[in-house]
């Protein structure tokens, strides 16, 4: 190639393929960690790892202890007669079937009854905040707040 502006195009053209090939790859890979899991996905797999309805009590309260700190909210069990068993945070209203005043509804295979709320903090916590990068350098750089990104 005997022309610059060839020699040019040609790598500004190679980098952004290879650019665009690198962000592609690397969403593609991480978009799943990034994106926060809905809670009805956590629900099912914490109904899942439940003990056995014969458990003591004592389990059955640790495992929706558990459970209310995954969310980041309130869980409670109930007894196929829909009596409380276990309650982790405020106090959920007894289990319809389907979805709740705010609450999710899970029937289990063994007859009892899951409900769990999730806080509004669940999905605060894996979402930047507005002007979230500029937080970040400022905090390392020494600045003080300023009114269009403070709070």
């Amino acid at each position: 190639m005997k022309h610059l502006y060839l020699q040019i195009y040609l790598t500004v053209i190679a980098s952004l393929i290879a650019f665009a090939t690198a962000a592609g790859a690397l969403w593609w890979i991480y978009v799943d960690q990034l994106a926060p899991r809905h809670p009805m996905e956590i629900i099912a797999e914490a109904a899942q790892a439940l003990p056995p309805a014969d458990a003591p009590l004592g389990q059955q309260q640790e495992g929706v202890n558990r459970l209310a700190l995954r969310l980041r909210g309130d869980a409670a069990l109930y007894a196929r007669d829909r009596t409380l068993i276990a309650q982790a945070g405020r106090p959920l209203p007894p289990p319809e079937a389907g979805r709740g005043p705010r609450a999710w509804t899970v029937p289990l295979a063994d007859g009892r009854w899951l409900v769990a709320r999730v806080s509004r903090e669940y999905f605060r916590a894996r979402r930047p905040g507005r002007c979230s990068g500029w937080r970040w350098w400022r905090s390392r750089s020494g600045w003080a707040r300023t009114p269009s990104c403070a709070g």
